[in-house]
């Protein structure tokens, strides 16, 4: 097997920047699943718990990988063909977590103020950012999501601190008014939209140790990460509620746009929230730009190419082209999500239980003899 680049190599912390941005990119900017009344926090609360307990079982693949990526454990534990059939399932759904961020991020943008601009010129300006990064690698990518995790928990509180005025408390009450069927339904979903897209540190490389030599808790890091992003979100549905009451906040598109668009600065600064919304958008960007790398290291590891970069002009063109033609507004991508949001759990539940399982009983591919085995054993060990 090829031996991993270090500049592919993450470190801890921006392990934990990646997957924070990458869990709080879809529900800070269009929220959670509608519910018929309050009661939304405590979805997103238990899609949170689910997406906790599932990166427990992502952490358990990447220490059991020893710093191999999903597609180099896909070919190790179901060989040639049905490693790349897994293959190809993780690379569309890490070309649809792309296509989806890309589009979200152009709706919101012509939303705001950039109507008569046709979406093709709007995508073409995402894409060519994305080729650049991916140029620069993961890496890069990491790093300058460590500061805009700092800038993202600077703006909350300085938000907080700008809105608080118009925060009516009694929005709230009562907290918890919608059924509990719908709520658990609402936090399924949630878990599917936002939290199930954890799953793409699968697609990343993660050092098992730190610059000391100890070794790097990854379960303790996603935990956080979840967490982290889990308390955005919360907020991201409280605020609109506090500031604008539920019904209101329930139908809007947008809810935290409009209520931050209530802040002003000395009666001075206005439109605050167009600075705003364009740094939590920055959240999908990075979010793109993890799926679309995962895909690239995909289509490598399937192709047995030597570099990913080979891959990266044309995923490009397959998220350009796939964000133009998917959905064309708001009320489209959120039909798609809420109906067919579980299509995900494919990817994000099922494949990494079944990877678990084995890795669980499975010993690792060096320690067979061949020699030593039965013809039963040489034959799986072949095979695999």
């Amino acid at each position: 097997m090829k031996q991993v680049n270090s500049k592919e190599k993450l470190s801890t912390w921006q392990i934990f920047s990646l997957i924070s941005m990458v869990l709080t990119s879809e529900g800070i900017i269009t929220t959670s699943y509608r519910l018929t009344d309050n009661g939304a926090w405590l979805s997103m609360l238990i899609a949170m718990t689910i997406g906790i307990i599932l990166s427990l079982v992502y952490s358990f693949i990447i220490t059991k990988s020893d710093e191999k990526d999903i597609f180099d454990i896909f070919h190790n534990i179901f060989g040639k063909i049905f490693g790349r059939l897994f293959t190809i399932i993780f690379i569309v759904f890490s070309f649809y977590c792309a296509i989806v961020a890309t589009k979200n991020m152009v709706i919101q943008i012509k939303h705001m103020n950039f109507r008569p601009t046709p979406y093709f010129y709007l995508i073409l300006s995402y894409i060519i950012l994305y080729l650049f990064s991916l140029l620069k690698g993961i890496e890069v990518i990491g790093r300058l999501s460590s500061v805009l995790r700092i800038i993202l928990i600077s703006l909350t509180i300085l938000v907080t601190i700008l809105i608080f005025s118009e925060f009516e408390f009694f929005n709230m009450m009562p907290l918890v008014a919608a059924p509990m069927k719908e709520i658990l339904k609402g936090g399924i979903l949630d878990f599917f939209i936002i939290f199930g897209d954890g799953v793409l540190v699968l697609g990343l490389v993660v050092s098992s140790k730190d610059k000391n030599g100890k070794k790097n808790k990854i379960a303790w890091t996603l935990i956080y990460a979840y967490l982290f992003s889990g308390l955005i979100n919360v907020l991201s549905i409280v605020y609109p509620i506090l500031v604008l009451g539920f019904p209101l906040a329930n139908i809007l598109y947008y809810p935290a746009f409009t209520a931050f668009s209530l802040i002003d600065i000395a009666m001075f600064i206005t439109r605050v929230e167009i600075i705003i919304s364009i740094i939590y958008m920055s959240t999908l960007i990075i979010k793109a730009i993890v799926a679309m790398y995962v895909a690239t290291i995909g289509l490598q590891k399937m192709f047995s190419s030597k570099s990913n970069k080979t891959y990266i002009i044309p995923t490009c063109i397959i998220v350009y082209f796939g964000s133009l033609l998917l959905f064309d507004n708001v009320n489209e991508l959120l039909h798609l999500r809420e109906e067919h949001g579980w299509l995900k759990g494919i990817v994000q539940v099922c494949i990494p239980i079944i990877i678990a399982i084995i890795l669980l009983f499975k010993k690792k591919p060096y320690e067979y003899t061949p020699i030593y085995v039965s013809k039963l054993a040489y034959f799986l060990y072949i095979f695999n």
